[in-house]
């Protein structure tokens, strides 16, 4: 049965626009392969890097990159230019695809061209191929300089790892994408692949497991992420420069833990898809006895629920914490910090008010909300609609009904939930 959810969780994943995906790549090299090659060819002097070029991006995938192979000539004529060569050289490269993406808003960001798609962005990396295979790039920061980077020689060891450990790397950092983006971890794609890299290689007997394996090898890699710095940086795959983590995820990789421990010991098919979902989301599959549902099942989720990954794509990548507090008649009487580390209930009649505790996310930004009330007092009245803030970025409501709810705040930048957090109400009738 767990081999079968596994798998099916890992189809759920796949990126559904791929071919969508691939026509805009060969759009965006046509058009420079046409000014700076006098080529038409709509794949040379191109390559897919990031995630989708390392075939461990997920669904709803919304940042691409890609390296376009300038020719190299053009190196010396840039740097020799009076001024900030990057600068001057992404500017010919967006004056080149404005001929074609004319209604597409196509902008200038420290060493890319970034290309505005509707349900995604193509960053575009103009960059001169080395002779050990590395490129140098133009970053237009700080008057401009020159750096270097290695993502060919990156993408071929992670794909040789991944062929060597029966495609458990793939599998691996695909599950910890669900896993980020569905509770919140800010982690970018290149730490994952990194990370997944360097557990395999501290975890050696779990290098060749199979689906079956997953839910035990799960519990060892959120083990072993909770004990990881959050400042720290490790060696990305097969070049070696360093990655650094950029956010607090190892609070989140605790929580995974538990969740995954008790996924492991419930016997109940329902319990063990809800503690499953719990950490990565709604494409991990409905178990059945008899069938692996793509549907979700009546008590799983409750008429009228909305979810934000019906809405907008997901890729957390900065930090939120929402906080709320515990009022009556206008008077706070406790922070949710303080029940939490007294495991206390709420009693019944109280006000609370959310807020955002901490957050890290650049402006401008939205938010949108997500109230569930669950337990059988409040039947009928569940709730879980997504609703827009009114401006002030905090929210007020009532312990109406007894019983486990929750409240979910969700950061929209450029049409991407960037970030989220849930806390936790439990209510009790005094």
């Amino acid at each position: 049965m767990s081999a079968a959810a596994f798998n099916k969780f890992l189809s759920n994943l796949a990126v559904s626009n791929r071919q969508d995906i691939s026509t805009s790549y060969e759009g965006i090299t046509t058009r420079l392969n046409a000014d700076f090659w006098n080529s038409s060819s709509d794949t040379l002097h191109s390559l897919q890097v990031g995630s989708f070029g390392r075939r461990s991006a997920i669904h709803g995938i919304s940042d691409l990159d890609m390296v376009f192979e300038m020719p190299p000539g053009d190196l010396a004529r840039y740097e020799g230019r009076s001024g900030n060569g990057p600068s001057q050289m992404l500017a010919d490269v967006r004056a080149s695809l404005q001929k074609r993406y004319t209604r597409t808003t196509i902008r200038g960001d420290g060493p890319v061209v970034v290309v505005d798609f509707e349900n995604y962005v193509v960053e575009v990396l103009p960059a001169f191929l080395q002779n050990d295979r590395s490129y140098i790039y133009g970053s237009t920061r700080n008057g401009g300089s020159w750096e270097r980077t290695n993502p060919r020689i990156e993408m071929e060891a992670f794909n040789t790892y991944d062929t060597a450990w029966n495609g458990n790397a793939r599998a691996l950092a695909k599950m910890m994408r669900a896993w980020k983006n569905n509770m919140g971890a800010p982690m970018g794609g290149y730490l994952i692949d990194t990370l997944v890299v360097q557990f395999f290689l501290t975890h050696v007997t779990q290098q060749n497991a199979s689906a079956a394996d997953y839910p035990n090898l799960l519990v060892t890699l959120f083990a072993w992420l909770s004990g990881l710095d959050n400042d720290g940086t490790w060696p990305a795959p097969g070049s070696g420069d360093p990655v650094k983590a950029k956010g607090q995820f190892t609070g989140r990789a605790r929580k995974a833990l538990r969740r995954c421990q008790q996924a492991n010991e419930a016997t109940d098919l329902v319990e063990k898809t809800k503690k499953w979902r719990s950490v990565f989301g709604r494409s991990f599959p409905v178990m059945s006895r008899m069938i692996l549902q793509e549907t979700v099942l009546p008590d799983l989720t409750s008429p009228g629920e909305e979810f934000i990954e019906d809405k907008f794509p997901v890729d957390i990548r900065y930090r939120a914490k929402l906080d709320y507090e515990v009022m009556q008649n206008n008077v706070m009487q406790w922070r949710f910090m303080q029940l939490a580390r007294r495991d206390r209930r709420l009693p019944f009649g109280y006000r609370l008010r959310f807020f955002l505790r901490e957050c890290n996310v650049p402006e401008p930004y939205n938010v949108r909300w997500k109230v569930k009330n669950r337990g059988h007092a409040a039947r009928g009245k569940e709730r879980g609609g997504l609703e827009v803030d009114g401006g002030n970025r905090e929210k007020y409501e009532n312990t109406n009904f007894e019983g486990d709810h929750y409240v979910e705040i969700y950061l929209i930048k450029n049409g991407v939930c960037v970030a989220r957090d849930r806390a936790e109400v439990p209510i009790v009738v005094a």
